[in-house]
């Protein structure tokens, strides 16, 4: 099994400084690790919500391996409801930390200011969706100074570092992974826009997309869904629908609620539907020597 935590990252030896940092653990029978996070829950950024630990085998995750730890931005009196009409339970903040806001009608705190409806799909998030809706007044007064798409509840990057923009989509095209000719007739690949029209029509071979950043980078990226509303099905594969598509990043940091590219808990559906674009926005901490993305639907 591989232990997967949103949005946090840790040594893989909590006791050596120097160690490999990790946000992904494989973990065999009869052995276990203690996971210390860096810089605690909501890790450097300070993000809050619903955060998600899952199995990264994704047969095991969608089997039911998983779960997740809520963060809340408000304290937790017990006087507060879900907006499905549980009573949240009451917390006490750690005996060496400063307590958070009181919840009021005004700043109900998370998840108490998303525009969700019970018993229906989570809303998109505020800003993020090229051509979509600006905030409401709780959702405003729960944003940062200065939100802005990707960026709404938990501002990622420092002032004045670097900003690095990207622009990808997610398309369909048959791919051949080897000189034996197995391939895929119906395939999903990352590409750069600027090669999406050579991609699509042949001039130029798809290949993994694999993104580096320096340490201390601010990440944009305007994410594009073209994939068709229906997977076609053949001998292999059951027909299916892929309307949504989303961009989960690894080690990166950001707000969990508008950026996770996925529809956890009681935090925004951060994917997008076809022909969409969505802008995700990133802190690199550290070096990446190699960028770990994925679709979570």
């Amino acid at each position: 099994h591989v232990f997967h935590y949103h949005v946090h990252q840790w040594l893989s030896d909590s006791k050596d400084l120097s160690s490999e940092v990790f946000d992904a653990q494989a973990i065999s029978p009869q052995s276990h690790y203690t996971i210390e996070p860096l810089y605690g829950l909501g890790s450097l950024q300070g993000s809050y919500g619903d955060v998600v630990i899952h199995c990264h085998l994704y047969p095991h995750f969608a089997a039911g391996m998983w779960g997740m730890n809520r963060i809340f931005d408000t304290l937790q009196d017990g006087s507060q409801c879900y907006p499905n009409g549980v009573p949240i339970q009451a917390l006490q903040p750690l005996p060496d930390r400063e307590a958070p806001p009181k919840p009021t009608e005004l700043h109900p705190g998370f998840p108490n200011f998303i525009p969700g409806k019970v018993g229906n799909k989570a809303p998109r998030p505020p800003l993020g969706i090229k051509g979509g809706r600006n905030m409401t007044e709780l959702e405003t007064n729960a944003a940062i100074d200065s939100p802005r798409p990707g960026a709404v509840f938990t501002d990622p990057c420092p002032k004045g570092v670097p900003v690095k923009e990207f622009n990808i989509s997610v398309i369909e095209l048959p791919i051949v992974y080897n000189k034996q000719g197995w391939h895929d007739p119906k395939g999903r690949i990352y590409v750069l826009d600027e090669d999406l029209e050579d991609v699509l029509s042949g001039k130029k071979e798809p290949e993994p997309l694999v993104i580096h950043a320096s340490a201390h980078t601010c990440l944009q990226i305007n994410f594009t869904n073209r994939l068709p509303h229906i997977l076609d099905g053949d001998a292999f594969q059951l027909v299916t629908r892929t309307y949504e598509s989303g961009f989960h990043i690894h080690f990166v940091k950001f707000d969990v609620l508008v950026c996770d590219g996925a529809n956890v808990g009681w935090n925004y559906d951060s994917s997008v539907l076809p022909g969409e674009t969505i802008r995700y926005s990133y802190y690199a901490d550290v070096e990446l020597k190699a960028w770990f993305f994925h679709d979570t639907y």
